[in-house]
């Protein structure tokens, strides 16, 4: 498969490929270590011979994996390049690093490969110390040899086989003192001085040419300043990577230093130097090349980098250094015979000049999070066909590295402060020079990193390793950042509110430095979103009390701190909005009593529980109505219910922010209404359960299921509480756009009345309580009032006329001044499409309420209650038809130019049933439709006066056929 004619095959086959020489490197240093163990314990012959094979066997395996692996570098570019990827995340790792056999048979590989484009000083006399055209095509200019990918793996050998004792097993031969490392370090140091000296004219190129895809010349410009970009990337990440491991941490000159460079490696104005040509170099390659559609093909010069995730974290230890860490001693992560303290402080002095360079610091983050979200390297075309190849995924290890570093070196400087902090704490709290100034363009640096924390946080979630994230955060210990490691349940709830607390604080104080961090501030309230549901699923299963009351605690102060933020004055941010949106209905259930949350039955549950718990999304909800009726409408037509409220609280609701926080009130809902269904069908399993409880000791007398109505009551105070919700959805002035989503959460809520409904009607045990009615009431009366005159307003509008209540329904008349209506007023006709969706909306609503009305009176019958006159009659759907405007408005409707109603015919009941009228009636006929059964008319006369003899068998099947 390594050489098969698909390039997808021969990249899956190197994949495999390089896991076997992972694990045969991990084994062969496994083995070594137990040997030199054996040796020293004196152990017996036989298990000393018996390692000492297995060591041989391991060195022949991994020797024949080198030889595939030397095949494969001699392929195409794209072949080539997918090695050089997969062996550079190869040399991330400690048991690879440690081989001095794999290590010294690479660069046998590598030695010859780079000696072939490398520019000696005496050779170059002023040019480029790479020979970039030698990697171009001569005739095409594409990349025939990806110089950046070899680069970067190349740099990664020599700074591992020139650590000193960095990631290095005791047992292993010393890998520093490989013959081939000393010449290759002083080419390296050669190539990234005199990089870092280099001007745009030395490699043939114009900052203001042709550097387009379309001619020939603007693609040799693109390739050959795209190798270039690519070749400072690899020096910074090697000069990165020499002045962290390699060289001493109070080196002033260069332990390599012989006098042929002028120039010190170890001075870290190096990276800096290379950093500041790279942004250069990337900015011409941003800003020029473009495709055929005048767009960027570059977006940003962090995109172009080829840094590794590993290689990235290994810095920003460093350039985001953790302050404990710094300050104590004895921190856990200091502990570490080689990352000791001394060996972290004097590093991160020389860090400090690369902290100050603030688009150093957010090109290093934002290279994590590229590698973190798995971004391709923007203009890579050495894949076959152009084709866009996602990198690896990155190591749970990285992740929780990576996690802790912006946490402690940024996040914290925020989230660090009581939630009584005052603005005056906050401004002395001394920051950090990359946390001071706002960048000039583009992200800061806290955004970046709460951005890189959230992908880690959803990534982890995904793998069931977010308590891993908590404890490394929390907790931080070199064993920590794996997440093979089994936690303790009470550890676990602990470090997830502790984080989940120190996040709170963190939009907090964000929060207070708006409208410069309101983004920020949004994107960690996200984070706090995904603590917040694991901290509740961690409440529910099956956990020590201890540990599920400091899990109450602490949700229940997030659910307040929520209900705060929301009844506060926000900026005007959809971003946040939606967030503390999301935040509010995940949060809400622990707004609740401790008793009522956690499972303790001595305290007695009452309507008010469900009432106070969505009360913070009933009091959103009527604001943001209340500011839909100030915007969409004229102001003067605002509501008396609304006079009590300041409009400088609905400033934060705009027409763009209404529709989407809407939406996501519309997926709460149905979300509940699913909980409600589930409850409803526990309601079934209860009452079968107690009866098959009680079935041996009742007489025969009547049987009381208390268990059961308890749950029925409760699933009733929850109808009743959401309904008060819709209520204001249904009644409020919500952009018409709004309205079908409004309309199925009303069909859903029928439809969950009526399984409640025929789940009472299973059960003659289970009676007709006074929360049944209630609901009962609230729903089928209020709210199908509310559904009624909603569906009016939607309908009555088809042709466009804001008032059709006094025109006729021929709405195309010629007016006085001898213009058409239509075009005098703007008229637009909807499509036939969008006409006959929404009657089928309004169809299914209308079945929906007549099932759940039917069901109620089966129940009034079952139980010889009068529950029918609780129900709100069907005038909406009573129309009259006048037989001399059908042709008309049948002709209007067919060629799609709307129907114009005219005010004694209802508008839904024209669209539903156009035909119910015979071509040879003269006069007007009522008709009311009723979703009572024949058997129930006389029941349903004597409670409520009604009587349904209008209601024929005649219109019935007419009605029948047509739907």
């Amino acid at each position: 498969i390594l050489f098969a004619h698909s390039f997808d095959d021969r990249r899956t086959a190197l994949s495999g490929l390089f896991v076997l020489t992972s694990s045969f490197a991990s084994a062969l240093d496994e083995c070594q270590g137990r040997l030199g163990a054996a040796a020293l314990a004196a152990a017996g012959a036989g298990e000393v011979r018996h390692l000492q094979r297995r060591v041989d066997v391991l060195v022949s395996a991994l020797l024949e994996v080198l030889g595939l692996l030397r095949r494969c570098l001699t392929q195409q570019p794209e072949v080539r390049a997918a090695s050089y990827e997969r062996l550079g995340l190869l040399l991330d790792m400690p048991c690879v690093r440690s081989n001095s056999l794999l290590l010294s048979a690479l660069h046998d590989i590598f030695r010859v490969e780079f000696a072939k484009y490398y520019r000696a000083p005496s050779q170059s006399q002023g040019c480029s110390p790479i020979n970039i055209q030698l990697c171009l095509h001569p005739v095409t200019s594409k990349v025939v040899m990806p110089i950046a990918s070899f680069l970067h793996c190349y740099g990664k050998l020599v700074v591992a086989s020139r650590t000193p004792g960095f990631g290095t097993s005791s047992s292993s031969s010393s890998s520093a003192g490989l013959p081939a490392a000393a010449a290759a370090a002083k080419a390296w140091k050669d190539l990234c001085l005199r990089f870092s000296k280099a001007q745009i004219e030395d490699f043939e190129l114009d900052p203001t040419g042709d550097y387009s895809l379309d001619s020939q010349f603007g693609l040799r410009n693109f390739s050959t300043a795209h190798l270039v970009v690519g070749c400072l990337d690899a020096c910074i990440g090697y000069a990165l990577a020499h002045i962290i491991h390699v060289a001493p941490a109070t080196a002033i000159v260069d332990e390599d230093s012989d006098g042929a460079s002028s120039g010190n490696l170890a001075d870290p104005t190096i990276v800096v130097e290379l950093f500041t040509k790279f942004n250069r170099f990337g900015d011409i390659l941003s800003s020029r090349c473009i495709d055929e559609r005048k767009k960027k093909i570059i977006p940003s010069i962090s995109d172009l980098s080829l840094l590794s995730l590993d290689s990235v974290v290994s810095v920003l230890w460093l350039v985001l250094p953790d302050k404990q860490r710094v300050d104590n001693a004895s921190h856990p992560l200091n502990l570490d015979p080689v990352t000791n303290h001394n060996w972290f402080v004097s590093r991160t002095a020389k860090a400090g000049l690369w902290s100050a360079n603030q688009l150093l610091v957010k090109h290093l983050l934002e290279v994590a999070l590229a590698r973190i979200q798995r971004r391709p390297v923007a203009g890579n075309f050495t894949s076959a066909n152009n084709s866009t190849v996602l990198p690896p995924a990155p190591a749970a290890r990285a992740l929780l590295e990576m996690a802790y570093v912006v946490f402690s070196g940024v996040l914290v400087y925020f989230g660090d402060s009581s939630d009584q902090a005052a603005d005056t704490e906050q401004s002395q709290r001394p920051l950090p020079v990359y946390l001071r100034a706002k960048a000039a363009r583009g992200r800061g640096v806290v955004h970046i990193s709460a951005e890189i924390l959230l992908a880690c946080m959803t990534l982890l979630t995904l793998s069931n390793s977010l308590d891993h994230l908590a404890v490394a955060i929390v907790r931080p210990a070199p064993e920590r950042f794996t997440d093979g490691l089994a936690l303790p349940s009470n550890v676990a709830v602990e470090c997830v509110a502790t984080l989940l607390t120190s996040l709170r604080r963190a939009v907090t104080a964000l929060l207070r430095l708006k409208p410069m961090a309101v983004k920020d501030a949004s994107i960690v309230l996200s984070s706090v979103q995904i603590l917040t549901t694991r901290l509740s699923e961690l409440a529910f299963s099956g956990i020590r009390r201890e540990d599920q009351v400091l899990a109450y605690h602490c949700l229940h102060q997030t659910a307040k701190w929520t209900v705060e933020l929301v009844q506060s004055e926000m900026p005007n941010d959809l971003g946040l909005m939606k967030s503390l949106v999301v935040q509010l209905t995940s949060c809400q259930a622990f707004l609740q009593p401790e008793s009522v949350v956690i499972g303790t039955t001595t305290v007695a549950v009452g309507p008010r529980s469900d009432e106070v718990e969505l009360e913070p999304v009933d009091q959103l909800t009527a604001r943001m109505c209340a500011a839909s009726r100030l915007h969409i409408r004229d102001p003067d037509n605002f509501d008396d219910e609304d006079e009590d409220v300041d409009e400088q609280e609905l400033e934060k609701f705009t027409v763009r922010s209404i529709p989407a926080l809407a939406s996501l009130i519309m997926s709460w809902f149905k979300a509940e209404l699913h909980r409600v269904d589930w409850a409803i069908g526990q309601l079934r399993r209860s009452v079968n359960m107690e009866l098959n409880q009680r079935s041996g000791t009742d007489d025969g007398g009547d049987v009381d299921l208390p268990l059961s109505i308890g749950v029925e009551r409760r699933i009733c105070w929850r109808m009743c509480a959401l309904s008060h919700v819709l209520e204001r959805l249904l009644s409020g002035s919500l952009p018409k756009a709004m309205y079908d989503l409004v309309i199925r959460a009303f069909q859903d809520l029928h439809r969950t009345w009526a399984l409640l409904t025929r789940a009472k009607m299973a059960s003659a045990q289970l009676p007709i309580t006074e929360s049944y009615i209630d609901a009962l009431s609230l729903i089928c009366s209020d709210l199908n009032t509310h559904a009624y005159a909603l569906i009016t307003n939607k309908y009555s509008n088809m042709i466009g006329a804001e008032d059709a209540t006094e025109q006729p329904l021929s709405g195309i008349k010629k007016l006085a001044d001898g213009k058409d209506e239509k075009s005098k007023k703007g008229f637009k006709p909807k499509p036939k499409s969008k006409v006959m969706r929404d009657s089928s909306l309004v169809s299914s609503l209308v079945y929906q309420m007549e099932l759940s009305e039917k069901y109620v009176i089966q129940l009034s019958t079952k139980f010889k209650t009068p529950l029918a006159h609780y129900l709100k009659r069907s005038t909406v759907r009573d129309f009259r038809i006048k037989k001399s405007d059908i042709p008309e408005a049948i002709a209007i409707a067919s060629d799609d130019e709307g129907v114009h109603m005219h005010d004694n015919v209802s508008p839904v009941q024209q669209l539903q049933y156009p035909q119910l009228v015979e071509d040879d009636e003269d006069e007007e006929e009522d008709v009311a439709v009723s979703g009572a059964e024949s058997d129930t008319e006389e029941l349903v006369a004597d409670q409520t006066g009604y009587s349904s003899t209008e209601d024929t068998a005649d219109v019935r099947g007419k009605r029948a056929r047509l739907d």
